[in-house]
């Protein structure tokens, strides 16, 4: 992680594996509380837990690269209690994950390196 929207890959397929891979970076609120103006949910407020806040798709480099993720409206406006991340790689054209990992993003993500 670098700053709050930056992420550093690198991936070493295994047994020397060749081919064209895929990233997929999925920044996850949880704590979310979001008041409902319309439907039979309406004037209620309702918390959330895996929202998706933002999702990063991209073709994956031989080499080390640095992948960019928009800030959400989502997270803007109502605050979530925790964020994570999930990435995960496949091969290209294949929605079927090769290797994926996760974790809870530090509370002042722009203080990591």
């Amino acid at each position: 992680m670098r700053g709050d929207t930056n992420i550093l890959v690198n991936f070493d397929p295994a047994n020397g594996k060749t081919g064209d891979f895929e990233v997929y970076l999925a920044r996850l609120g949880f704590g979310l509380n979001i008041n409902v103006r319309a439907g039979e949910n309406n004037g209620r407020s309702l918390r959330h837990d895996f929202v998706v806040l933002s999702l990063t798709h991209e073709k994956l480099a031989p080499v080390s690269q640095e992948l960019h993720f928009a800030s959400s409206a989502v997270e803007a406006a109502s605050r979530p209690d925790r964020i994570a991340l999930a990435v995960w790689i496949t091969n290209a054209g294949d929605i079927r994950p090769l290797q994926a990992t996760g974790g809870w993003l530090p509370t002042n993500p722009s203080n990591t390196h």
